[in-house]
């Protein structure tokens, strides 16, 4: 977690090494679920973080129409379980590298792989609002690999909105005897440009 906090401080000093044409904060709604697990209900939890930005082509050449987006987030994921009445709450420290294409001057699309750290993990009682963490952890391995894409829209002036659907690959669940169970994130944010 410390060498997450020091890269998010970090990352608009290499933003302006880099000479990277925007960076900015991004934050919105997440609609979490876990795929292939029947008792599992989907439920809104959030997403915040920074990303930077940068055109292939900065004049109007042939690729000035796409654009590569690395993002680093914090992401609350997880679950509802009706029957036992819980909420399970995975935390992830996500980075994902974005490709963007803008067929239009203010709508684009974007898809790109994303890998997550858990770092923090528990389950919470609905109506107590207890919340318990011994042994939670273990249930979930560390490390969550996804394929990002949505479309988003493009102000040009303050912010961009997106809509992105976040596709988990591998089996979240440690020793999984079932099928396996994969996060699925639809997100809805909304992009701020700092410079």
């Amino acid at each position: 977690m410390k060498k997450t906090l020091l890269l998010l401080l970090l990352l608009p000093a290499l933003a302006q090494t880099a000479n990277c044409q925007y960076f900015g904060v991004k934050g919105g709604a997440n609609i979490a679920m876990h795929n292939n697990a029947s008792a599992a209900d989907a439920t809104l939890y959030f997403h915040t973080g920074i990303y930077l930005r940068e055109s292939l082509e900065p004049r109007r050449g042939l690729w000035h129409r796409f654009f590569i987006q690395p993002e680093l987030t914090y992401s609350r994921q997880g679950a509802s379980l009706p029957d036992d009445e819980l909420w399970i709450k995975n935390d992830y420290v996500n980075l994902s590298l974005v490709f963007q294409y803008m067929p239009l001057r203010k709508l684009g699309l974007e898809f790109g792989p994303q890998v997550g750290y858990l770092a923090i993990s528990d389950v919470t009682d609905k109506w107590a609002g207890k919340k318990n963490r011994e042994g939670v952890g273990s249930m979930f391995r560390k490390t969550d690999y996804a394929l990002c894409f949505g479309i988003f829209y493009r102000t040009w002036t303050f912010a961009d909105f997106s809509v992105r659907y976040n596709l988990g690959l591998n089996d979240i669940v440690r020793h999984n005897p079932g099928k396996r169970v994969n996060n699925g994130v639809f997100q809805f944010s909304m992009l701020i440009d700092i410079w």
